[in-house]
């Protein structure tokens, strides 16, 4: 198989980490970074992103992907997309916090923001607050972001919301499954995927992932 996910366990201090990766053979020697966040209440996981969606069962064989829950996520471990294509967002929400009645209401919205180009070194910081000076929103504050058009915004840190949903969970416990589909009007380049989930606590749970738009 052309496909082949590698696994291995570490124990990380909270924090934003840069990982990097060297797969070689006999000929040729790759090498790839990624960044993750690792949160100290682990609230959110990490966003996995596929161009292929989940798909139910077991694994039999490593080529398979990764599994979650009772679901096969096939990862892009280059997290590179072309626009106007459609991914699948995978992501695990922990410690939600139940209402009177004993469920667990919580809203998630998904945001798509471009990476700001040329900025200087530790202008630009990444999760779980996601900010640049004092120009952007606060991400952290329990309101509903409004909708703004990037092909027409002039802030200096626009944003899409490319999806949005209430949901009641059966435990503090739940995952989200979602196919997304980038706008065909937006420039190459780098973005965040950003999940905002609020819950109860009214204090919300951010997780991103850095994406890459080609033609």
């Amino acid at each position: 198989d052309s496909w082949l996910p590698i696994y291995a366990a570490y124990n990380l201090t909270p924090g934003n980490k840069t990982v990097s990766v060297k797969v070689e053979n006999l000929k040729n020697a790759a090498i790839l970074l990624t960044k993750h966040q690792v949160s100290a209440y682990k609230s959110l996981s990490d966003i996995l992103v596929s161009e292929n969606e989940p798909k139910t069962g077991t694994v039999t064989t490593r080529q398979q992907g990764i599994q979650r829950n009772e679901l096969i996520v096939k990862e892009n471990p280059y997290s590179s997309f072309t626009k106007n294509d459609t991914i699948f967002a995978y992501l695990e929400i922990n410690a939600l916090k139940p209402d009177s009645a004993q469920g667990y209401p919580y809203l998630i919205e998904c945001f798509l923001r471009p990476l700001p180009k040329g900025k200087k070194k530790g202008e630009v910081e990444l999760g779980p607050l996601i900010t640049i000076g004092e120009t952007l929103p606060d991400t952290l504050e329990a309101k509903i972001l409004e909708l703004k058009d990037y092909s027409k915004s002039g802030d200096k840190w626009p944003l899409i919301r490319l999806y949005s949903e209430k949901k009641v969970a059966s435990d503090s416990i739940d995952y989200i499954k979602k196919a997304l589909k980038i706008p065909e009007e937006l420039e190459e380049g780098a973005y965040v995927l950003q999940f905002v989930v609020y819950d109860e606590a009214k204090i919300p749970k951010v997780s991103w992932r850095v994406i890459n738009l080609e033609k």
